[in-house]
């Protein structure tokens, strides 16, 4: 198992590089499809749902575990796919965890994003969120 031990320990199915990222929000994707009937299209549209979700999370502070914390990875990878096949980014690597999105020159991180949303209680929604890399 993988380990992601910066502000959470977290136990991961593949090694969290930009490489298994797509893999990691197909499993997310899959996951929602049969817990929530949400289908996650990764349609720009589609971060509503999972700013959903996050919200529903955020109010009921549910308390960040080993589970919580690999499905809040596999959310923000889910967000950075999203970006990269709606805004012609790209994953890549980095020296320290996570993997970010490339779009042009800028670096982004979505997973961080996600785990804000609920860790910290950021109430930036996931589309602004988009739309504020994209428009620059």
């Amino acid at each position: 198992m993988w380990g992601y031990t910066r502000g959470m320990n977290i136990r991961l199915a593949r090694p969290p590089t930009a490489r298994s990222a797509p893999r990691f929000a197909e499993d997310v994707a899959s996951w929602v499809r049969v817990r929530f009937a949400l289908d996650l299209d990764y349609s720009v549209e589609s971060l509503v749902m999972v700013d959903a979700l996050l919200e529903t999370m955020r109010q009921e502070r549910v308390p960040i575990d080993a589970k919580v914390g690999e499905t809040l990875w596999c959310l923000g990878c889910y967000v950075g796919e999203v970006f990269v096949r709606n805004a012609n980014a790209e994953w890549t690597d980095r020296e320290q965890l996570p993997p970010v999105v490339a779009c042009g020159e800028t670096r982004i991180n979505p997973i961080g994003k996600v785990v804000k949303r609920v860790a910290l209680d950021d109430r930036g929604d996931l589309a602004t969120f988009y739309a504020q890399y994209i428009a620059s």
